[in-house]
């Protein structure tokens, strides 16, 4: 909702009733009420508004009431009501004795970080007032949050009511310190397994025993089995030939595989 503008306002209601035109001067001095909800307000302004809620009080014929709201607007500013309001206005709010500090005025919750203005003034709470027709203003510094008139008989200690939560200002965090990653270190290259003496010896040795077997197996075909005279003789040399070609093989075969053991 948009906040209206206190002095125009009261200044549309002046008219209105120096016109006589007192509904339209009231419907004005309603909305302004409103606005002291939630604009600030001066002195003048405040002092004019309680003027104009003392003339529409004489035309109503409460003039009780009428002196309780130029006795507001006098403790504000001390000169009397506009001549524009006629001379019967005039009589009603001459002469007005000030009040004593017979009263005394609370707010409940009690604003820690908003500001108190009573009549404009700011002010801390709880403090005594005078009775009669008072502006109560709360909100954080130059903003109003919570704004009431309100009406207090002698001898009256009024603990008023704003239904405000206070919300404590932001503070901006500190910044994080920069932080620095820890180096990553590569890992080692992988170093190469230097091949086994003692394997590399034994794979030789397999293979020489390799090669002497396959010299046998040669041998067997060569010179036993042509010079074999019988048949046993035959069967005899190609058996031993096998075991020697097999033995041989083998030999070899070991010998690759503890030559690649000795290297991995």
């Amino acid at each position: 909702m948009t906040c209206g503008d206190p002095g125009a306002l009261v200044t549309e209601a002046e008219q209105a009733a120096f016109e006589l035109r007192l509904d339209d001067a009231r419907a004005a001095l309603d909305r302004a009420e409103e606005a002291f909800g939630c604009a600030l307000v001066d002195d003048v302004t405040l002092s004019r508004f309680f003027d104009v809620e003392g003339a529409l009080s004489v035309h109503g014929g409460d003039l009780e009431g009428a002196r309780i709201r130029f006795r507001a607007a006098r403790d504000l500013v001390s000169t009397g009501p506009d001549p524009m309001y006629g001379k019967k206005i005039a009589s009603v709010s001459a002469d007005l004795p000030r009040a004593p500090l017979d009263a005394s005025l609370d707010l409940t919750p009690r604003p820690d970080l908003h500001e108190v203005l009573v009549d404009t003034e700011r002010v801390t709470v709880p403090l005594p007032v005078t009775s009669g027709l008072h502006l109560v203003q709360v909100g954080p510094a130059g903003q109003v949050a919570f704004g009431e008139l309100v009406l207090l008989e002698p001898g009256a200690d009024l603990v008023l009511s704003t239904h405000l939560v206070e919300t404590p200002p932001l503070v901006a965090p500190e910044p994080l310190s920069a932080v620095t990653p820890a180096p990553t270190t590569a890992p080692p290259p992988a170093r190469r397994r230097r091949p086994s003496v003692p394997l590399l010896i034994t794979s030789g040795a397999m293979a020489a025993l390799g090669g002497v077997s396959a010299g046998l197996a040669l041998h067997e075909q060569n010179a036993s089995i042509p010079s074999a005279t019988s048949v046993e003789a035959v069967d005899a040399a190609w058996t031993r030939q096998r075991v020697f070609g097999y033995g041989a093989y083998g030999l070899w075969g070991g010998a690759v595989i503890v030559a690649g053991v000795s290297f991995f």
